[in-house]
């Protein structure tokens, strides 16, 4: 009897307890449009707890790595665990423990929910002050928030409703719509050791914040003590940085000090160090690829990128889930040294995301939460991805072992380069980033370049600002870059097919007025042999691949499908071609090009500007010509 009315007392102190704490879960549910940041370091770390969240799979860990006894995303109150359908129903299992939460007292109590792949959490500081964490989804990129108070009971946690946030923001901070001509960048504070500031521009005029309030909220810099803090290349202050060429000089002068790379070379590279800090004005990201063997120097080069780049964050050994995480809370440059081009599903993902990564607007969800993946990068790797269409998102830099002796890169020397730069690059930023946005948008007389060339072009050379002996020299450099693609990307089969198109139109009989797929396969499938590749394709594939380049086969009798080569067919043909990047000088003979000569005239090559400067023969002339058709 003593022992029932026992446990009927324990129960009601219980469910009184957990009443007295609904105003906390309230709380947590008005940040409905937000999501905790899983922090780069690999473990999110919560806040005066000995436990950590593996964001891969929401395993809780203690701080020696160890998982905890803890199972699954859950809600914690004391040392009991509640599951997330238990704090939705409002704990309908009573546990014993429940009743510590009725007085905080000196103890740290947290409560941490877990609901639609969104997490919450309420702590209890030793100092009396109470927080909420969480991420704002907002117009800003921010990362973590939180809602401060002075000492309150549990019951006043719900005025938090009325009051302004304080925003951590770890990403960059995106020019407002409503502040025209105002930047703001996240600097290290030098008159405060180990903080971070703010430094907004406004019509030439700097000013160093701690922080700025906006839409009723105040954003903050991050803390760079703390452990989920990355190692970023950041301005500590702002120097001369000069005309653009000067600093252009300036950085591959640098790079070719501690570097040993192919003549010309460190022009494209110091261009694509300048387009780092404007990486907001481009509509797509270009790439990096360095690759060599052991011992070329490729983490020296690293390193070097880091202190030159804006935001450069160096890591290695990822995998996808760490890289759309780290893009999306900190905005970098980022740097991958050694990636593993294995075989793996997990390697598969990786590559997905890097083509994904290249072009901004276009998120990457997880557990239904977008993540930005947009940013330039550069990857290192001992030899090229076979992977022809990531590898068209960028530029390739070789690098091999050396007997020349460069000048070694310490941590002294590599900090004072970066302090240099990052000081000029920094406020040629300000100075300039709405010249190099109106710059990039007016740049379209780069026809001859590929279409995704063309892309990496304009990054690159719209730093410059229309410079014309330096943009003309990156341009050919390009040209050359173009050329090795175009190789890359023979082995494609929309490329191979297209080729092998455009060679039956311009050596058929004037009488045959179709082409069967089968031919075209036969016409694939002879120019890998001449090439020494052992890759096919079947009639079917070829099929698919008209339907992918928007060719309409038909009947074509007993020969089964094929193309009616009339003036329609032809043209697009010709317009696909264009589209791809194959001219007449792909489709010339080796004899004819020493001599420059390509063959049979064509209006259309002349239309669509696939001469590629060869000399024609008048004599003979391609079946349609513009008075026939």
């Amino acid at each position: 009897m003593a022992f029932g009315l026992f446990f009927l007392l324990t129960t009601v102190q219980s469910l009184s307890a957990l009443h007295d704490f609904r105003p906390q879960l309230e709380l947590a549910e008005t940040h409905s449009n937000a999501r905790l940041k899983h922090y780069p370091s690999g473990l999110t770390q919560f806040a005066g707890s000995s436990e950590s969240f593996h964001p891969s799979g929401g395993i809780p860990m203690n701080k020696n790595g160890s998982r905890s006894h803890h199972t699954g995303f859950s809600g914690m109150v004391g040392s009991e665990h509640f599951n997330a359908h238990q704090v939705e129903r409002g704990y309908q299992q009573t546990k014993k423990s429940v009743a510590t939460v009725g007085d905080f007292g000196d103890q740290t109590s947290e409560i941490t929910q877990y609901q639609s792949a969104i997490h919450y959490q309420v702590q209890r500081p030793e100092n009396g002050a109470s927080e909420i964490a969480a991420e704002s989804t907002g117009e800003n990129p921010v990362v973590q928030s939180v809602a401060t108070a002075p000492n309150l009971s549990r019951r006043d946690l719900s005025i938090y409703d009325e009051g302004r946030k304080r925003i951590v923001v770890t990403g960059a901070f995106s020019p407002s719509h409503r502040e025209s001509g105002v930047l703001v960048e996240t600097i290290r504070d030098r008159k405060r050791s180990g903080r971070m500031a703010f430094l907004r521009y406004e019509n030439g005029n700097t000013t160093v914040l701690n922080s700025i309030e906006r839409d009723g909220n105040i954003f903050v810099p991050p803390d760079p003590t703390s452990k989920s803090f990355p190692l970023l290349s950041l301005p500590d202050d702002l120097s001369p940085c000069g005309k653009p060429f000067e600093l252009l000089i300036e950085i591959a002068s640098t790079i070719s000090k501690f570097v040993q790379l192919r003549p010309g070379r460190s022009g494209v590279l110091a261009s694509f160090v300048m387009a780092s800090w404007f990486q907001d004005c481009f509509e797509a990201a270009p790439y990096l690829w360095v690759v060599g063997p052991l011992g070329s120097g490729k983490t020296k080069f690293l390193r070097l990128l880091w202190a030159l780049c804006r935001r450069g964050m160096i890591a290695g050994d990822l995998r996808s889930g760490s890289v759309y995480k780290l893009v999306d809370a900190w905005d970098p440059t980022l740097i991958i040294d050694e990636l593993d081009q294995g075989k793996s599903a997990a390697n598969a993902d990786l590559l997905r995301l890097l083509r994904a990564g290249s072009t901004p607007g276009a998120p990457t969800f997880r557990n239904g939460q977008p993540f930005s993946n947009y940013c330039m990068k550069v990857i290192a790797s001992r030899q090229p991805l076979a992977d022809a269409a990531l590898l068209s998102r960028g530029l390739t830099i070789p690098l091999l072992p050396s007997n020349c002796d460069t000048p070694p890169l310490d941590e002294t020397t590599l900090l004072k380069i970066e302090r240099e730069f990052q000081r000029k690059l920094c406020l040629f930023r300000l100075q300039n980033h709405a010249a190099v946005k109106d710059f990039y948008n007016s740049l379209n007389n780069l026809n001859r370049l590929s279409p995704r060339m063309r892309q990496i072009a304009r990054a690159l050379i719209s730093p410059l600002l229309g410079v014309e002996s330096f943009t003309s020299e990156i341009l050919q450099d390009l040209e050359g870059y173009d050329d090795e693609d175009r190789i890359d990307r023979a082995l494609e089969p929309e490329w191979l097919v297209a080729e092998a198109l455009m060679a039956i139109c311009h050596k058929r009989r004037e009488s045959e007025s179709s082409m069967v797929v089968g031919l075209v396969a036969n016409e694939v499938n002879q120019m890998l042999r001449d090439r020494h590749e052992d890759l096919t394709l079947s009639a079917k594939k070829v099929g698919m691949v008209f339907k992918a380049l928007g060719l309409r086969t038909t009947r074509l009798g007993r020969s089964g499908r094929g193309l009616v080569l009339g003036p329609d067919v032809m043209r697009k043909i010709h317009e696909i071609a264009a589209q791809l990047g194959i001219d007449r000088r792909t489709l010339a003979m080796v004899m004819g090009l020493r001599i420059n000569y390509g063959g049979a005239r064509c209006s259309l090559c002349e239309e669509f500007g696939l001469t590629a400067g060869l000399s024609f023969s008048e004599k003979e002339t391609f079946p349609y010509t513009d008075s026939q058709a």
